[in-house]
């Protein structure tokens, strides 16, 4: 038998690149049975018009295909279980933190400093300022007229010493 002329198989300068490269082909192809390989290969490299590399690639993949196949298969069952865990980590998470903020929120609204803050609030919101306040909130958007008489409604209201 003759010496082969040439670099040895597998030598490369492409070999390690290709093999990522025909792992994210046969991904795609598992993601998307319709596309041919050349469809695939054009698709991941990002170089349509490159037929050098992609009749290197298609090769390639061609006499491996099944093998690369089963092995996205595999990769792809593994993130979907990888993604149900991370889920149900969340998921889990969630509960437990609604239930701490649920029993958080309980103790507030029972203590007397809760409920002295909320009697203040509501003193301060039926108090007359605030009212004048809502009026020249309401006045806002209304003639200049209007706007000049609340303006000078507030003013007397300033000169008035608040409770607060």
């Amino acid at each position: 038998m003759p010496k082969q002329r040439g670099r040895p198989k597998g030598s490369t300068r492409y070999a390690r690149q290709d093999a990522a490269t025909l792992q994210q082909v046969a991904d795609l192809m598992i993601r998307n049975p319709k596309l041919s390989k050349t469809a695939a290969i054009k698709h991941v490299t990002g170089r349509p018009d490159d037929e050098t590399s992609i009749r290197r690639l298609r090769d390639k993949l061609t006499p491996e295909l099944e093998q690369h196949l089963a092995a996205a298969q595999a990769r792809a069952a593994q993130r979907t279980h990888g993604a149900h865990a991370d889920w149900r980590l969340i998921i889990t998470n969630l509960q437990a933190f609604g239930a701490l903020y649920h029993d958080a929120m309980a103790r507030v609204a029972t203590s007397d400093t809760f409920r002295h803050l909320v009697r203040t609030v509501q003193e301060i919101e039926q108090s007359e300022f605030f009212k004048v306040l809502r009026e020249f909130q309401n006045a806002v958007g209304r003639s200049g007229m209007e706007q000049r008489l609340a303006l000078e409604w507030l003013g007397q209201l300033g000169q008035r010493r608040s409770p607060y």
